[in-house]
């Protein structure tokens, strides 16, 4: 693990350059810097209660000075259960589910900077991974693209019979 801060960044073009010394499967590289466009990724729903076939609300709050309407905001899901579900497209192993902002996805408001949907009938317990990405214009005029990440897991159904209950 590396990580570098810079306090005054010079404005312009930058590259980054990675050398990699020891061979792996995977590697994580992340870039971020600071903006008043923001995303924030979250995940709705009591955590002890998300067990197995349990619709899951997947949310994503797009925000500069103020709420940032019209974008389009998608959220790459991956984990045991989400193949083959209804309503989602898949993509190498994972689902994107489509997320609105127009007061019918369990959004709230329409408008209103929270772009929302729900993942319906996961199949399997375990860990997974929600990857927003958002793309549109901000209220400056700006155009912008943004990353959130958010992750969640969905327990195995139980059912207790106390000795009482017999």
């Amino acid at each position: 693990h590396h990580q570098l801060r810079l306090s005054v960044p010079a404005p312009g073009l930058w590259k980054v350059h990675i050398n990699i010394l020891k061979p792996a499967e995977e590697y994580h590289f992340a870039l971020s810097g600071k903006t008043s466009t923001t995303l924030i990724a979250a995940v709705g729903g009591d955590p002890a209660e998300r067990t197995v076939g349990v619709p899951v609300p997947i949310y994503g709050v797009l925000t500069d000075l103020a709420p940032i309407a019209g974008a389009n905001v998608t959220a790459l899901i991956t984990g045991p259960g989400v193949y083959g579900q209804p309503g989602l497209e898949q993509v190498s192993g994972s689902a994107l589910l489509q997320l609105f902002d127009d007061g019918a996805h369990g959004d709230g408001k329409p408008d209103d900077g929270l772009y929302a949907n729900t993942l319906n009938g996961v199949s399997a317990p375990g860990g997974y991974s929600v990857k927003l990405a958002a793309e549109g214009t901000n209220n400056a005029g700006e155009p912008f693209v943004r990353y959130a990440f958010a992750g969640f897991n969905v327990l195995r159904r139980v059912a207790y019979v106390w000795e009482d209950d017999l």
